[in-house]
């Protein structure tokens, strides 16, 4: 869910070298727990963006080996003469990019063309146009499945449910697809209808939709009162504004007299760093909120000031689709005892991806860093396992309010 959101999530069939990418290509968001012990360094809330956000170390300025120009050509020409359908030389071309970033065998590292690369920064931003599902993708197997839909949403209205799998969108199989792409898909201009397939597991039956896309405004932090003083926070994805929207819930909240309060990062499925550790800021005491590790093995730390740190019960709620910036969350409330996790072993994503614009408008996602929790905790492909587990879904919210009441008494 970085939506996002992103909001399970495991390297697979990907890992393909440079030239069966571009074969591919002519067819179609410091201290280990081993006691090694790096330089840290520690920075502002600001600086760290920076340095994240624009300042991403340059290792090399140009190719380091030698391509074979020669083969290229040989294999254009065999193309040229003998491929059965159609093709484009753009297609070509933008092959051998994508060849390029899955040849390192990530599936976090992608090349986006330029349209692609537009989809992809407006994901983030909050607000968008399209039909207001929250989808994830299980990196494994590649489907995709609604985790949230919005309340009087194009989605809503013609009958999407949450669980149902997306098996085609404007006719176009899944397949291996980036998730990023199929969103740009589903999105599109005001007015205009999607045309999704989706298969439903609680029936088996396969359904066609056409939701019509309008404007939405990502609701990413919510807030409800329950009983006794309880206030419910939802945060489905952490984008540009969630922050504001979370402190806004909270205030209102506490207005109406919360004395405790659970967090639910169910579905969850990431976002931005700087949104999930500028709330953190509201809520932890000063200290390591987490810690970056580059390739050069250079720490960097975003450390809270404890001005804010929230001083009532609390609870947190994961299950396997909390990922990347969940997790941060999770491992940090955790690490410093702020609060009881409960429901379901997390995703396990403790990777950093910074985005980067090419010359022709283009652009890139690529790993950048390891990310470790203030205890030093590596979750990466382990996850973070709840205080409590409950693995019944109906049964997590309940629980959490049973637990909270215990530490309110």
């Amino acid at each position: 869910m970085d939506e996002e959101l992103n909001r399970t999530i495991e390297e697979g069939k990907r890992l393909k070298s440079w030239f069966s990418g571009f074969m591919l290509g002519l067819i179609g968001c410091f201290v280990i727990c081993c006691l090694v012990v790096f330089p840290m360094v520690s920075k502002s809330n600001k600086e760290l963006r920076k340095q994240l956000e624009d300042d991403t170390p340059k290792y090399v300025t140009g190719l380091e080996f030698e391509l074979d120009t020669a083969k290229l050509n040989q294999m254009y020409e065999i193309i040229k003469n003998y491929y059965l359908e159609d093709y484009t030389d753009e297609q070509i071309v933008e092959g051998i990019y994508k060849g390029m970033m899955e040849s390192l065998g990530d599936p976090y590292t992608v090349y986006y063309n330029k349209e692609d690369f537009d989809s992809f920064m407006e994901a983030g931003s909050g607000q968008y146009c399209g039909i207001g599902v929250v989808v994830s993708q299980n990196i494994t197997d590649y489907t995709i499945t609604v985790s949230q839909i919005f309340e009087k949403s194009p989605a809503a209205e013609v009958g999407m449910q949450v669980g149902d799998i997306i098996t085609k969108v404007a006719g176009k199989e899944i397949g291996e697809r980036e998730l990023s792409i199929v969103v740009k898909d589903i999105r599109g201009e005001a007015g205009t209808k999607a045309l999704l397939e989706v298969y439903r597991p609680s029936d088996g039956k396969t359904y066609v939709f056409e939701p019509e896309r309008r404007v939405i405004e990502t609701p990413s932090a919510t807030g409800k009162m329950l009983e006794d003083g309880i206030g419910l926070v939802t945060i489905t994805s952490f984008e540009e504004t969630t922050a504001k929207q979370y402190k806004a819930a909270m205030e209102e909240l506490k207005a109406q007299g919360m004395k405790a309060v659970i967090i639910d990062l169910r579905n969850n499925g990431g976002g931005l760093l700087s949104s999930v550790c500028d709330i953190l800021d509201q809520i932890l005491p000063k200290g390591v909120v987490v810690s970056m590790q580059e390739k050069n093995g250079k720490v960097t730390a975003y450390e809270c000031d404890g001005k804010h740190e929230l001083d009532i019960p609390m609870v947190v709620l994961i299950n396997g689709f909390s990922a990347s910036a969940s997790e941060i969350f999770a491992g940090a409330v955790s690490d410093y005892e702020k609060a009881t996790l409960i429901g379901t072993k997390t995703y396990g994503k403790g990777i950093v991806q910074t985005i980067r614009q090419l010359n022709d408008g283009d652009g890139v996602k690529i790993t950048i860093s390891k990310y470790f929790t203030p205890k030093g905790r590596d979750i990466h492909k382990v996850g973070i396992e709840p205080d409590i587990e409950v693995k019944d879904t109906d049964q997590q919210l309940e629980k959490a309010k049973e637990v909270i009441k215990e530490k309110m008494n």
